[in-house]
């Protein structure tokens, strides 16, 4: 299996239709999407999901399958949205684990490497993530990455906290 980027224990590989029914398992549980600001996805979204990610990918970023590098399991997405903050183009980072690989620091693995490469590869001076102010376990992983609230921020009418973590000089 070839991987775009890789951490020590997990690889991501760019999003093609072959990853459809891996990416439903994930945008179509609820429990993952629950504090997810758009919320469960139908057949057709996960389908335009996966689009959007193929043409991301052009600008250098986008959405990723996640792997275990020692089981080669699929264990959810991550990756980049474009964010406009002050006008500015960003990289939003975001990832959804399947249930069975939560609480491994898999994420804070993956949002690490994710603002690491962001800041340093692709060239960006900053990077963010929004999180539900509800959830706990998310917003220590944008901690363990690096990041620092910024304070409340309003998120398709939904009250998130926002986390950013610039590059160092």
């Amino acid at each position: 299996m070839e991987f775009f980027l890789k951490t020590e224990r997990l690889g991501l590989q760019k999003l093609t239709m072959q990853h459809i029914d891996q990416v439903k398992s994930v945008l179509q549980d609820e429990e993952i999407m629950f504090f997810s600001a758009s919320g469960v996805k139908n057949d057709g979204e996960v389908k335009d999901y996966i689009i959007h990610s193929m043409s991301d990918y052009q600008e250098g970023y986008g959405q990723y399958a996640a792997y275990e590098l020692a089981t080669g399991e699929f264990i959810g997405v991550a990756g980049y949205f474009s964010f406009l903050y002050e006008e500015h183009a960003d990289l939003e980072i975001n990832y959804r684990l399947l249930r069975p690989y939560r609480g491994k620091g898999y994420a804070s693995e993956l949002a690490k490497k994710l603002a690491d490469y962001a800041l340093e590869d692709l060239g960006y001076q900053r990077v963010f993530g929004l999180v539900d102010k509800r959830n706990l376990a998310s917003r220590k992983v944008l901690e363990k990455a690096g990041m620092q609230t910024l304070g409340e921020y309003y998120y398709h009418e939904r009250k998130t906290l926002l986390y950013r973590r610039h590059k160092k000089a």
